[in-house]
Order: structure tokens, then sequence, then C-alpha cells
């Protein structure tokens, strides 16, 4: 099994992300970077993300 490569900031390309994100307790989630802020349908700040391609 291949370990997900986390990265820290926003992402430099838009696109779907699969995102860690902090809400109270942590949470995982799919969100579009449009590259300015992130298009997701949960609250709570994004601690880290990794690319969904390297993701799956």
């Amino acid at each position: 099994m291949q370990e997900i490569e986390w990265k820290g900031g926003n992402p430099s390309l838009e696109g779907l992300y699969f995102l860690a994100v902090k809400m109270g307790a942590g949470c995982y989630n799919f969100a579009n970077w449009n590259g300015v802020s992130w298009e997701k349908s949960i609250e709570g700040s994004v601690i880290t993300f990794c690319d969904a391609g390297s993701f799956i």
C-alpha cells in the first residue's frame, strides 16, 4: 500500500483534491480548488490536501 503524500498551504493548480478537514474532530472529504478558495460542502478548516489522482 502506498502512503498518501499530504501537502500544506494551497494548491498551485485548480482541480479536485482529497482533504483532511478539522471541524471539531477531523474528517476527510473531496473538494474542488478554484484557484482562490475551496469549493467544499462541509464547514471546517482544511488542514492538508493531496491530489485526487494520486489518492486513487
